[in-house]
């Protein structure tokens, strides 16, 4: 039964004038997670209108093949448009897989396989035509057999959340999920006419294009927020809060001067343990995905130089046991020692005990544990960043010492400045955190729309006229 739906709203201030509207009647669709289209939309499976195809083209460079370019997952995963700007990886294919797989414009590639069921069929649509980048391993390449159907409105439709639950649930596996080929060719689309898709996916890129700029705006923003923290805290640690105080020579350039009655010690004198964990599987162990004992990596320490309980891992009683060397204590201060993320840092409280940790973290632990905040600020500082990256780029990957960090340099004063020091920067801080919060809130409320937007125009719950300012954002 076709419903009748005329309504047209008008909304704006006295800069601007846009219309809300949607299309006049509406039929039912058939397919749950779309409800009610536009009367003359039409409904078809993907297979009978687009040719869909799972590439078996991968990385490796094999002899007396020819040397193409790869468009692989990544490049999928983390992009929406793939152009010739990228640095694509480079391997060989025969002559058939490159007749078979090269990339046109319009094509729609998804990504087929994913650690998580939640995460996959996301899209990337091409923008050019190739004639030496072909589709990659783990990607599923999609064209139209016909022009009814444009790449540029199929891509919009695949980011809709609606859509891509029939992929999540259609997902297959255990520790890594994937999307068998007909769970691709058999999903329902809808289509509009040509000119409306076209209507469609030019409004979409613009507004999307304004939504990523005003979003990255705010990120830039938020860097400026966080040099401005940081600048805080490195002034507070190395020159103290009191600007008359007298400073003497450090004695090391990229420190410069200290106030005169500071002194410093190297770091492994004012420790009880300097160390770090071990991998699990070098013992015959596992990591679980639940437990009692966490089993904290790099990754659960942020950024923000804060440990999360996310991502949770654990190991039981028995390999703690075994491990009982790493086992941590509440006021340890972990470091990441590996990898691209060397040098985060954060101080483990008793709400994340028991725990242990890996062989990428290292953890100190104070003879005093009333200076692991002081200690914890002060490895933020300009200087003890210089000193790691000193440090970590002679190895061939990053890499920290247990050694070279004990022979960190540590500035000090007394405990009762100490806490001084510490509540200004708690306070100074704590205004640039809120405002930063703040911004954060505004980015989630901008992704939201654009989510939201998308899936509104692409199903026709709104109809994109020249005019049209879905959901009223007028400022976009």
């Amino acid at each position: 039964m076709m419903s009748e739906n005329p309504k047209s709203t008008k909304s704006g201030n006295h800069n601007q004038s846009a219309v809300q509207t949607v299309y006049p009647k509406y039929k039912p669709s058939g397919v749950e997670w779309i409800g009610e289209i536009p009367e003359h939309w039409d409904k078809i499976k993907l297979k009978y209108i687009a040719k869909v195809q799972s590439s078996n083209v991968d990385k490796k460079t094999i002899e007396g093949e020819i040397p193409i370019l790869l468009c692989n997952y990544v490049d999928v995963y983390k992009n929406e448009f793939i152009d010739d700007s990228f640095n694509f990886m480079e391997a060989t294919a025969t002559e058939r897989e490159i007749e078979k797989f090269i990339l046109k414009k319009g094509n729609v590639l998804i990504t087929k396989d994913s650690e998580t069921p939640d995460d996959i069929a996301n899209p990337t649509l091409v923008k050019k035509d190739f004639d030496n980048v072909i589709c990659g391993y783990h990607l599923a390449q999609i064209y139209s057999k016909q022009t009814k159907l444009l790449g540029n409105f199929l891509f919009r439709l695949f980011q809709t959340k609606q859509f891509n639950s029939h992929f999540e649930v259609s997902a297959n596996g255990v520790t890594r999920f994937g999307l068998p080929l007909e769970s691709i060719t058999d999903v329902e689309i809808i289509i509009p006419n040509e000119s409306e898709q076209t209507a469609i996916a030019n409004y979409l890129d613009d507004k999307t294009a304004k939504i990523d700029t005003l979003i990255e705006k705010k990120k830039k923003l938020i860097d400026l927020f966080k040099e401005e923290r940081a600048a805080i805290i490195n002034q507070a640690v190395t020159r103290g809060i009191d600007p008359d105080v007298k400073l003497k020579p450090s004695g090391i350039d990229w420190l410069g001067d200290i106030p005169e009655h500071w002194e410093m010690k190297k770091l492994k004198y004012l420790t009880k343990t300097i160390s770090k964990g071990t991998t699990p599987s070098t013992i015959g162990s596992e990591v679980l995905s639940e437990g009692k004992i966490r089993f904290l990596k790099a990754e659960n320490i942020l950024q923000s130089n804060k440990i999360s309980k996310y991502p949770e891992f654990f190991i039981d009683e028995e390999t703690n046991q075994l491990l009982k060397r790493s086992e941590l204590h509440e006021t340890d201060i972990l470091i990441v020692i590996a990898g691209a993320t060397i040098g985060k840092i954060g101080i483990l409280f008793k709400e994340l005990l028991p725990a242990n940790t890996n062989q990428a973290v290292c953890f100190i632990r104070l003879i005093d544990s009333e200076k692991s905040q002081w200690i914890w600020l002060f490895f933020q500082s300009h200087f003890i960043k210089q000193t790691i990256f000193l440090a970590s780029v002679q190895a061939a990957q990053p890499n920290l010492s247990m050694e070279s960090i004990g022979n960190f340099s540590i500035v000090l004063t007394e405990q009762n400045e100490i806490l001084e020091i510490i509540q200004h920067i708690e306070i100074e801080t704590k205004r640039i955190d809120e405002t930063i919060y703040k911004i954060e809130k505004e980015i989630e409320l901008l992704a939201e729309y654009r989510t939201a937007l998308i899936s509104e125009v692409v199903t026709g719950k709104i109809k994109v006229t020249d005019n049209s300012n879905p959901l009223g954002m007028q400022s976009l």
